[in-house]
């Protein structure tokens, strides 16, 4: 009778967990709204969880490599946005990498129109119209250097010029 008593505390638990992080996870979307007379690109968070830890890169061209510096931005909680006031030419695609709070990772991507969502841990590979984008290309986005979203909006409009001034962060080191 004790095992099964143990048995149902276990799976209860479990069930309790698994609820838990259905309830708490970030769901980040891409939308442009009119700020200042100027299209201007937002990351958006409609999921119930905080989105942490975000990680933001463009490509102006699919066939060449995201943009660096990458933008590490503020958590999301739910309904909240940040403005991707920052990006220059003509952007193809805008890729964001985040975490929840059971430090699962995930990877949005937005190009013509069209938004996926993965978790990067079984990442395998996303097309967007013809476009294939697979877990090596995301890994390059993460090597980027980068540079936080504040530091961003006090340069003068421009995002990809001399960073020599601004200190850059690369994988969670000082550089």
């Amino acid at each position: 009778m004790v095992n099964i008593c143990n048995s149902n505390v276990i799976i209860f638990s479990l069930l309790v967990y698994q609820y838990n992080r259905s309830i708490n996870t970030p769901t980040l979307t891409f939308k442009t709204e009119v700020i200042n007379g100027k299209e201007t690109w937002q990351i958006l968070n409609l999921g119930n969880g905080p989105a942490l830890n975000l990680l933001i890169s463009y490509k102006v061209a699919r066939n060449r490599d995201w943009k660096s510096p990458a933008v590490k931005s503020y958590s999301l909680g739910r309904n909240d946005k940040v403005d991707l006031n920052w990006l220059e030419g003509s952007v193809d695609v805008i890729g964001v990498y985040y975490k929840d709070i059971f430090d699962d990772e995930f990877i949005a991507i937005a190009g013509d129109d069209i938004t996926e969502i993965r978790r990067y841990a079984n990442f395998k590979k996303l097309d967007i119209n013809g476009n294939t984008f697979n877990k090596a290309d995301f890994a390059k986005l993460l090597e980027l250097d980068s540079v936080r979203v504040t530091r961003i909006r006090k340069q003068s409009g421009r995002l990809w010029g001399d960073w020599s001034k601004w200190q850059f962060i690369n994988n969670g080191r000082n550089n």
